[in-house]
């Protein structure tokens, strides 16, 4: 992990910039965010913010990390844009606001790492897709697994019906 004031893309784990890039374009795809709300769990130093900024004007985003080093990056970068709001919080206990993209709302989309292709590292783990296709559809009768996109991620979306 780099330190606390490392504000690059490999501090939060990620190989650089288009790796980053290619999981946020497939983010996009959940659908129009334009009059709706986000939320971003484990949102790092809030770079999702200023990807969507260019695609839509008027969304309110919400962003969590459980590393206060992050969100204070991310604070500093976008904190002070309208609707956009920043919480230092563990996932596994926080308690998360509502939103149209993510928790309980419209459609939640997430990157993960692909297990047997994500090299060893301290920060990161890779999963197997199946599985997490398997969980997912226990919450959500429609997922979406997509893959190919790079050699070691996939980005599932999970509708509400």
């Amino acid at each position: 992990m780099g330190e606390s004031g490392d504000s690059s893309v490999e501090a939060l784990g990620w190989r650089g910039d288009i790796s980053q890039l290619k999981r946020f374009e497939l983010l996009a795809g959940i659908g129009d965010l334009n009059g709706c709300s986000l939320l971003d769990v484990g949102c790092g130093h809030g770079d999702l913010k200023g990807f969507f900024d260019r695609m839509y004007s008027s969304y309110t985003y919400i962003g969590i990390d459980h590393m206060p080093e992050f969100i204070e990056m991310a604070k500093s970068r976008y904190g002070g844009f309208a609707n956009t709001h920043f919480f230092q919080a563990d996932f596994t206990t926080a308690q998360f606001p509502q939103a149209d993209y993510a928790v309980a709302g419209k459609g939640v989309a997430f990157n993960m790492l692909l297990a047997g292709r994500f090299p060893d590292h301290p920060l990161l783990i890779g999963h197997d897709p199946g599985t997490i296709a398997l969980f997912c559809k226990q919450l959500s009768p429609r997922v979406e697994v997509v893959d190919g996109y790079l050699a070691d991620d996939f980005t599932v979306f999970m509708y509400k019906v």
